[in-house]
């Protein structure tokens, strides 16, 4: 068998294809995941305490361009639970949820991300 030797043109032929495929997925990922970020809706939840130690909560969510505030009362905040879900497929990829308990019914937050960053 024989082998034959590739010349200096084929092997940069060779990796200038490799370049661009890897420029052009590059790209391709990184306006999807972009367009995919600044379309998506993101919920925020905040609270601080009053000088008599009762929480007072704001709940809003952040749409394109637009915010619109959730009215509730203090009153029905029932508890906050957040917990991270290991992925059995990927093991970097964790899933993070948070769970609002009012005393209407209960709101449910999912967010996907790294294992070593909590966005929360």
């Amino acid at each position: 068998m024989l082998k034959r030797k590739r010349t200096n043109a084929e092997l940069k032929h060779v990796a200038g294809v490799f370049f661009r495929t890897g420029v052009i997925a590059g790209v391709w990922f990184g306006i999807t995941g972009l367009a995919l970020n600044a379309l998506s809706d993101r919920v925020s939840l905040q609270c601080e305490r009053t000088e008599e130690s009762i929480p007072e909560c704001k709940l809003s969510i952040k749409h394109l361009l637009t915010e619109s505030i959730v009215k509730t009362d203090n009153s029905e905040f029932q508890q906050v639970t957040s917990r991270a879900v290991a992925n059995t497929y990927f093991l970097g990829l964790v899933s993070w949820e948070m769970t609002i308990a009012t005393s209407q019914n209960q709101i449910h937050f999912y967010n996907y991300g790294m294992g070593e960053s909590n966005p929360w």
